[in-house]
C-alpha cells in the first residue's frame, strides 16, 4: 500500500482551483484504494473546523478580519508593503504552520507528499528531513506566479515577491515531480524554465462533473 498525503496550508472550502482539484482527489479515496494508494490529507480543516455559521461570521473577531483583509487588498494597488503583508498573511504565515505540523507529527510512514501550491512546498522541502517522494500541482498557465501578479499590481516591486522567486527556484531544483493541469501550461514553464529537467515534468487534465443541460 502506497501512503500519499495531501497537504494544503488553506481551508478546502474556499472556491478555487486547487481547492476543487483536492477535494475531487479526496472524494475519490475508495477508488485510490482499489489501486493500492492510501489517500490522506491535511489542511486547517482537519484540525481547527470552520464554521459558517451567521453567528460565527458576525462575531467581532470576523468582521474585523474581513474588514483588516478587504483594507490591506485595496491598499496593494499602490503599496508594496501592503503587498508583503497580504501575502504573508494569506500565504508564508499558513505555509509555515501547516509544515510545521506536518513535520512534528513524525510522519515516516507517507511515501508521497503531495502540493497543489508552491509555498508550503518549498517549506516542507526546506525543513523536512524525511525522504518522501514530493509532487506538486500549478494550478496556472505556466508563467511564474501571474495569477498573484495579477491580483497585486505592485507585487513585483516589494521585498516579498524576490523571496517567492527565490522559494521557486529552491522548488523547482529539489521537487521531485512538477504537475501542470493542461498541456499548453507545462510548454509555457518550460521555455520560462529551461534549466528544469523537462523529464520530471508532466501535465494531468482536470476532471470536471458531467453537467446536463436541457
Amino acid at each position: 500500500m502506497i501512503k500519499v498525503k495531501l497537504i494544503h496550508p488553506n481551508y478546502l472550502s474556499a472556491p478555487n482551483g486547487a481547492n476543487t482539484v483536492m477535494n475531487a482527489l479526496l472524494a475519490s479515496k475508495d477508488q485510490f484504494l482499489n489501486e493500492n494508494i492510501e489517500l490522506t490529507s491535511l489542511s486547517p480543516d482537519t484540525f481547527l473546523p470552520r464554521s459558517f455559521s451567521k453567528e460565527a461570521q458576525k462575531s467581532a473577531k470576523a468582521v474585523w478580519k474581513r474588514r483588516l483583509r478587504l483594507w490591506l487588498k485595496n491598499a496593494t494597488k499602490y503599496s508594496r508593503l501592503a503587498c508583503d503583508l497580504i501575502i504573508y498573511l494569506t500565504e508564508i504565515a499558513p505555509s509555515k504552520k501547516i509544515i510545521k505540523r506536518y513535520i512534528e507529527s513524525n510522519p515516516c510512514q507517507d511515501e508521497v507528499v503531495f502540493f497543489h501550491t508552491l509555498i508550503p512546498c518549498y517549506y516542507f522541502l526546506k525543513y523536512s528531513k524525511q525522504t518522501q517522494h514530493v509532487v506538486m500541482v500549478l494550478h496556472t498557465n505556466g508563467e511564474s506566479f501571474k495569477m498573484v501578479r495579477l491580483y497585486y499590481p505592485m507585487l513585483e516591486q516589494s521585498l516579498v515577491y524576490k523571496k517567492m522567486l527565490r522559494m521557486e527556484k529552491y522548488v523547482l531544483e529539489h521537487v521531485d515531480k512538477i504537475n501542470f493541469v493542461a498541456a499548453m501550461a507545462k510548454e509555457t514553464f518550460l521555455k520560462e524554465h529551461p534549466e528544469v529537467n523537462a523529464s520530471k515534468v508532466s501535465f494531468v487534465y482536470n476532471g470536471i462533473k458531467d453537467e446536463f443541460i436541457a
